[in-house]
């Protein structure tokens, strides 16, 4: 099989960037993603993770724990 012509169907990759532009402003998105986004969710759910934990252990033996919720 010989090189491609220009008539010939190409495929073309949907995630390339097409222009400069889509390239200009890909690139700063992931870097915020990077340096906020993910820290700010790995911090949410630590604290999320430790809440359950104290509620599981201390609150709910105590009879302190959510509303509702009795352990029978």
């Amino acid at each position: 099989m010989e090189g491609t012509d220009a008539g010939e169907h190409q495929i073309l990759d949907r995630y390339a960037p097409d222009t400069g532009l889509a390239r200009v402003i890909r690139i700063p998105v992931r870097i915020v993603v990077l340096v906020v986004v993910l820290p700010v969710r790995m911090v949410r759910d630590l604290l999320a993770a430790c809440w359950h934990a104290l509620d599981r252990t201390l609150l709910r033996p105590s009879g302190r724990g959510r509303p509702g919720c009795s352990g029978t």
